[in-house]
């Protein structure tokens, strides 16, 4: 009866314990949801931030998030797609990715995700690096505070940006 009383016990703890900790998806998930403004972006070494629409994502639930149309003088006329689905996959504190499965050809492939801390501004920074394009977005009012949930999943590098003028 006691060891019966001491194993219940165990598991008990052992769920206690592991239902208190976030693994490190759902803590990347938290701090990616909502908007980004796309502060440069680049395709094939080529600077196309002036061919978007709009100069923001949009990641809100686990699947669905938002890329920008592109104008037609880029050689890409792809329609605002609201329901594009992402995944992002967390490997290690190192190597995060995000998956846009897209129409639109900037955004059509398999980015590297980091994160930066620009001290200057007090704003989180996300680089986006895949073999074709990268982009470079300002998390949209993201309290600072909670830069330090993420930095217990994942290494994010202090940078300092020039001052952003209101």
């Amino acid at each position: 009866m006691k060891k019966l009383i001491r194993t219940v016990f165990i598991i008990l703890i052992t769920l206690f314990c592991s239902s208190c900790t976030k693994e490190p998806n759902e803590t990347i998930d938290a701090i990616v949801e909502g908007t980004w403004t796309i502060d440069e972006m680049s395709y094939k070494n080529w600077e196309i931030k002036g061919c978007l629409e709009t100069n923001f994502l949009s990641f809100y639930g686990k699947t669905l998030g938002g890329v920008p149309r592109t104008c037609d003088r880029c050689d890409s006329i792809v329609e605002w797609e609201f329901k594009t689905k992402y995944n992002f996959i967390y490997i290690n504190r190192n190597d995060i990715r995000v998956v846009f499965e897209t129409k639109n050809k900037f955004f059509k492939d398999t980015f590297n995700v980091s994160f930066l801390d620009d001290v200057i501004n007090k704003s989180l920074r996300m680089s986006l690096d895949s073999k074709t394009a990268s982009v470079l977005c300002v998390k949209a009012l993201f309290p600072y505070t909670k830069l330090r949930e993420l930095e217990k999943v994942a290494d994010i590098e202090k940078v300092e940006f020039p001052k952003r003028v209101p």
